[in-house]
């Protein structure tokens, strides 16, 4: 985590506790057993100083060493700040990697197959309002980047997905619309939909034979739209189907009815939708980004708005969205919050005869006190 400091800004590490994940001892499993959850991160934390204040933050193998080395930059700024880690919790001086311009958004992942480096994803406006999407792999060698894009409009929510490529891509919002960055080409790819965004998550919403991300979009009015390629295909593989999947892979075959993977070059559509979800503030960038609410195979999405103090959450199966039923209630029996939703939004007939999968969406709203 980071915060401001007068002199800069400094990065509070925080452990993870393996007891959350993986009890160790009899006590942990009996405090479990009493609904004592472990807490996931240890109570000791480390805090070292970084030069600007840190608005984003990245990890990654920037420096081709194997260890986790951290990335900083402040909003606005003309420099990345790249701090050499030791595998061991601590951190060097920071590298410096002079920009062309000042710092609008900033995301780390690997762009197609797993490499030696992390890649840099940063949005750049230059002094004469031009805007790049500039993508840099081994910083410690060279700080050029691999590619600079134009943009017509900074770029926000670079988020990192499987696009049907050999390897990841990356999508990001500029102007409210969609754009790809396939690693295959290094070639962005504008996405159409009828919808102004301000916010975007990647996952696996809703059942799609087709496989690879679907997009949650939150729009300009306060509506979440779920995206899908126009391969999109629901339908649930039937016992005979399976089973011939199961045998043609056995005998080492391609297996059968099973879409080969492909980037989706005939576009995409929107297939659920939630209107008026809540209001956007617009001095704060909205915090909306997928989630796992259970353990199930759908993904979540959760929105917190912290100028009204709401949480909206879209549930894709009913053991999950029973247990936000559950939460939200205690935390409104507690005193904590109102829930603004008594019985759960659901997509409309004309949606649900549109793509059947989204029968089983659910939204619920929380406000906190």
């Amino acid at each position: 985590m980071g915060y401001s400091t007068p002199g800069g800004g400094v990065v509070v590490l925080h452990r993870g506790n393996l007891d959350a994940f993986a009890p160790r001892s009899d006590a942990s499993f009996r405090a479990i057993g009493r609904g004592d959850f472990p807490s996931p991160f240890l109570s000791d934390a480390q805090t070292f100083p970084v030069p600007v204040r840190p608005d984003f933050i990245g990890a990654g193998n920037f420096l081709g060493s194997g260890h986790a080395d951290l990335v900083v930059a402040a909003r606005g700024g003309n420099a990345l700040y790249v701090l050499p880690g030791n595998g061991k919790g601590k951190f060097g001086a920071p590298q410096i990697i002079n920009l062309p311009g000042t710092v609008t958004a900033l995301a780390t992942g690997t762009l197609g197959n797993v490499g030696r480096f992390t890649n840099l994803l940063v949005s750049v406006t230059d002094p004469k309002n031009a805007v790049f999407l500039m993508v840099f792999g081994d910083v410690k060698h060279a700080s050029t980047p691999l590619t600079v894009l134009p943009l017509s409009a900074p770029a926000s929510n670079i988020l990192f997905g499987d696009f049907g490529d050999t390897g990841q891509d990356a999508a990001f919002l500029s102007a409210g619309k969609v754009q790809i960055l396939r690693s295959s080409t290094m070639q962005l790819v504008p996405v159409s939909l009828p919808v102004s965004a301000k916010a975007m998550a990647l996952g696996s919403f809703l059942y799609d034979r087709n496989g690879g991300s679907q997009i949650a979009l939150l729009g300009s009015d306060g509506s979440v739209q779920i995206a899908v390629r126009n391969e999109f295909d629901p339908r649930v593989y039937t016992v005979e189907e399976f089973n011939a999947i199961r045998k043609a892979k056995l005998n080492q075959e391609p297996a059968p009815l099973v879409p080969a993977r492909s980037f989706p070059v005939n576009g995409w559509r929107i297939v659920d939708s939630f209107p008026s979800v809540g209001t956007i503030t617009p001095s704060q960038v909205p915090v909306f980004f997928r989630t796992r609410v259970s353990d199930h195979a759908a993904d979540d999405i959760m929105w917190l708005t912290a100028a009204s103090g709401r949480m909206v959450v879209i549930s894709f199966m009913s053991l999950e969205d029973r247990k936000v039923k559950v939460k939200f209630r205690e935390s409104q029996q507690q005193g904590r919050a109102v829930v603004l939703t008594k019985h759960p939004q659901r997509p409309t007939e004309e949606e649900t005869q549109a793509n059947p999968a989204a029968r089983s969406a659910k939204l619920r709203a929380l406000a906190m006190n």
